[in-house]
């Protein structure tokens, strides 16, 4: 049987009540929970939250005593290095826990963290002017960490389900898709301009394949291949460069594509293989990176690349955001609506769909599952309803 005990607590920071909840274990009174809150109301809250689940059997004993910085470092990251597909996943959990958890959490107890604490790490992360967005992901993260430790019965419940933690949401994006007009503004305005003429391809690319940003930054020159009479290429999709935010900062690397419907083949046709070859013939005349070009590191007196399609001008893979930030320069230079760089998937995908190209088909060009494809990316406008509405009509007319 539990049973819990609310204790009014008064120090030079205030009157705070400690919430406890004691069972009997080995036939000794045992303390199997206790936490801390500013007001007595809130502490009787969360004891009789946690004796209900005690009582219907939600919550384990626990039987660890780990700190935080113990259960992340030694339980939690190994676990996510077996589990976790995705380099760049693993890389953005490590930087959650080394810049952002540990400084805050890591000498506590696990038993110890309570909405309070979480409470106050939040209100330190936003006072540091990290985003929402930027939040609410270390929020999900840190309850998975959780969720683990409660399997593990080194904390008897998830305190980030609890109700008086504060939650952040993600802000919703309205993500629509560019209309023909505007991607061939937006293509021209960049192929029209000197100064910005070497992104033409790179963007060409997104607007036409609808591959990742850092997909595309990942493309080397051995994963492209040519037909038989080089009119028409095939690009291997099978890395990608990640940029993971630590903060407001941006460290990039490159992984290999975990996932098994994003390792893919995309065909470019006639026009778009010309358009390679343009390229490739600008780098090589020193056009696009301002210096000559070897691809095959024969003449290092000459500029030469380590390989890679789009390269900074070290001859490294280039930096994702950079093409972000440059796309929403050029949209706004050109007059046209900027809807994130992501939104050129979009473009693509509501393109093939009103092509009436086979779904399936679609979504392996994109890298999706058909489910995906059609949930998040085809957006359907007025006409489009219109049209299918006429079509029908026509359909069942006698």
């Amino acid at each position: 049987m539990a049973w819990s005990t609310i204790r009014k607590r008064t120090s030079k920071t205030g009157v705070k009540y400690q919430a406890s909840v004691r069972e009997v274990i080995d036939q000794k009174n045992k303390t199997v929970w206790s936490g801390t809150y500013k007001t007595k109301g809130e502490a009787q809250a969360a004891a009789a939250e946690y004796l209900d689940g005690v009582n219907k059997g939600t919550i384990k004993h626990v039987v660890d005593k780990h700190t935080f910085r113990q259960f992340a470092l030694n339980v939690w990251l190994p676990a996510c290095r077996v589990k976790v597909e995705r380099p760049s996943t693993l890389k953005k959990y490590e930087m959650y826990l080394n810049n952002h958890w540990l400084d805050i959490l890591g000498h506590l107890k696990m038993t110890q963290i309570e909405p309070v604490q979480l409470n106050r790490w939040l209100e330190l992360k936003k006072a540091e002017g990290l985003s929402d967005g930027y939040l609410a992901r270390m929020q999900m993260t840190l309850s998975g960490l959780f969720e683990l430790a409660v399997e593990t019965n080194a904390m008897g419940s998830n305190p980030m389900k609890k109700k008086a933690t504060a939650r952040v949401k993600i802000p919703k994006t309205n993500r629509d898709a560019y209309s023909v007009d505007e991607v061939r503004a937006i293509l021209a305005f960049i192929k029209e301009n000197d100064s910005i003429r070497r992104d033409y391809f790179f963007f060409y690319l997104a607007l036409t394949t609808g591959m990742r940003r850092g997909e595309l930054a990942g493309i080397r020159l051995d994963d492209i291949s040519y037909s038989a009479d080089g009119t028409t290429a095939i690009i291997s999709i099978n890395k990608s460069v990640e940029s993971v935010k630590n903060g407001g900062r941006s460290v990039d690397f490159v992984g290999s594509s975990s996932k098994k419907n994003h390792n893919r083949l995309v065909p470019l046709d006639v026009a778009s293989t010309v358009e390679l070859k343009r390229h490739l013939e600008r780098c090589h005349s020193g056009e696009v990176y301002g210096r000559a070009w070897n691809s095959n590191n024969e003449d290092r007196d000459i500029w030469s690349n380590d390989g890679w399609l789009f390269h900074r001008g070290n001859g490294r893979a280039v930096v994702p955001d950079s093409y972000t930030s440059a796309f929403k320069r050029y949209c706004k230079q050109a007059g046209i609506r900027y809807m994130g760089l992501h939104a050129t998937r979009h473009t693509v995908a509501t393109g093939l769909h009103r092509a009436n190209v086979p779904i399936a088909a679609s979504a392996t060009l994109l890298g999706q599952t058909p489910e995906t494809f059609l949930r998040t990316y085809v957006h359907i406008n007025e006409e489009d309803l219109k049209a299918g509405q006429v079509a029908w009509a026509d359909e069942i007319k006698e």
